[in-house]
């Protein structure tokens, strides 16, 4: 991420609230809040979390996606913009 940022991209970094958000805002990212069911999603949890990713993404535009984890692999690469989701190093 401080690779990026010194290159002059914008990083944003999608996750819930825990404590690490000073860590990122501190490198230079700007921290947006993800709110999500991480102990026992259900099909409706999903659902929700996809339409949270699109309308992120619709609003964001990012270049590139970074994931670390498999929902966000998933329903983060469904919704993304179509070169976001072609680019190299985002996770499918």
């Amino acid at each position: 991420m401080r690779a990026l940022i010194g290159r002059g991209h914008r990083v944003a970094v999608l996750a819930p609230p825990d404590g690490a958000e000073r860590q990122f805002e501190a490198a230079g990212c700007r921290f947006r809040p993800l709110a999500m069911n991480v102990k026992w999603p259900s099909p409706r949890d999903d659902y929700t979390l996809m339409r949270r990713f699109g309308r992120i993404f619709a609003t964001g535009r990012p270049d590139m996606i970074l994931s670390c984890t498999i929902r966000d692999n998933i329903f983060g690469t469904m919704t993304a913009p179509r070169k976001a989701a072609r680019t190299p190093g985002c996770m499918p």
